[in-house]
């Protein structure tokens, strides 16, 4: 279940926010619909785009938190939404790609090996321009390490 932050809360009035599911449209609007048919629940407002809900209820937040949870929807939580660092953007990013990669290429391709092939094309590239000291060398480095790294992760 995804957790979901609250961020504000005023009598009858709560936002949440789940940004493991932003730009999830059919995700925000199935939630939109269970919660709107619960009872107690006056109006919910989803938006994608900002991955938040806005719900006017009649009871507590802890009775919207156990609507929520009850329905599998969300699990809300109070405190800070975890920051996502540039590393987490680019790790996912990278992990998407990689499943595609290796969906279209029947499971014989990854990130890793095209990131390998890559930086020995580089290093060639580079020793066939005469530049054979550091670019080509360089080049067969990172593609060492690519392979080394995914061996690690278990790849």
């Amino acid at each position: 279940m995804e957790p979901g932050y609250l961020c504000h809360r005023a009598l009858g009035r709560t936002r949440v926010r789940i940004p493991e599911r932003r730009r999830d449209s059919d995700y925000f609007e199935r939630v939109a619909r269970v919660l709107a048919a619960c009872p107690g629940i006056e109006a919910v407002e989803a938006n994608a785009l900002t991955a938040s809900l806005l719900v006017s209820h009649a009871g507590d937040v802890e009775a919207l938190a156990r609507l929520a949870r009850d329905r599998d929807l969300f699990d809300l939580r109070s405190g800070p939404i975890p920051a996502k660092t540039l590393t987490d953007s680019v790790g996912k990013g990278g992990a998407a790609v990689s499943r595609a990669l290796g969906q279209w290429t029947g499971g014989q391709a990854d990130l890793a090996v095209v990131a390998f092939l890559f930086f020995v094309t580089l290093g060639v590239a580079q020793v066939f321009r005469g530049r054979v000291a550091i670019p080509a060398i360089t080049a067969f480095w990172y593609a060492a390490s690519v392979v080394l790294m995914s061996r690690k992760a278990g790849k």
